[in-house]
């Protein structure tokens, strides 16, 4: 069975000890230096209530749900800057979708080619794109890819401070699976 077939994928249900309050989440290392005050967002929009980003589908054991954003936004986007996960999940929620990846699918470099992670330099402790340099580079780079569908950037893809209680859960469970 494929899992990025159109039919919903329901892997085996396993709660992850962060997701159970329990010990064992990730606490630390380099992204905890990282933790910032929120910076305004690009749009402004009303609050409004974001989806469940993490429910026992999450992490299991055959695979990590993870959010990717949809090439083609990005590629026809004019934003000059990376967008923070929680402004998307408001403004722009069809940029975002799940997708899992398994142990296996990495291994096997099943997901290159329409997969692509971008491993970034922050540009300071507040926002990693500031000066809008890294857009326009993965802009060009999409550009020049259009197998490209889905994108995963640490900023847009995970929740950032300050979180909520359940961005906090999320990011909790889906970092220890970042690798």
């Amino acid at each position: 069975m494929d899992p990025f077939a159109s039919e919903a994928v329901t892997p085996p249900a396993v709660t992850p000890p962060a997701l159970r309050g329990e010990a064992g989440g990730a606490k630390g290392g380099i992204l905890r230096k990282l933790r910032r005050a929120d910076s305004a967002p690009v749009n402004p929009a009303p609050e409004k209530e974001l989806p469940e980003l993490v429910d026992e589908t999450t992490v299991t054991d055959t695979c990590t749900m993870f959010w990717f954003l949809v090439a083609d936004k990005v590629r026809e986007s004019g934003d000059v800057r990376l967008l923070k996960m929680q402004d998307l999940l408001r403004e722009r929620p069809d940029w975002l979708e799940r997708r899992p990846v398994s142990p296996l699918d990495a291994c096997t470099r099943r997901l290159i080619g329409d997969h692509v992670a971008v491993s970034h330099r922050w540009e300071d402790d507040q926002e990693p794109d500031a000066e809008g340099a890294q857009m326009v580079a993965i802009k060009s780079f999409l550009l020049q890819r259009p197998r490209v569908k889905y994108l995963w950037v640490d900023y847009s893809c995970m929740p950032q401070h300050p979180r909520t209680p359940p961005e906090q859960r999320a990011f909790d469970a889906l970092l220890p699976n970042v690798k």
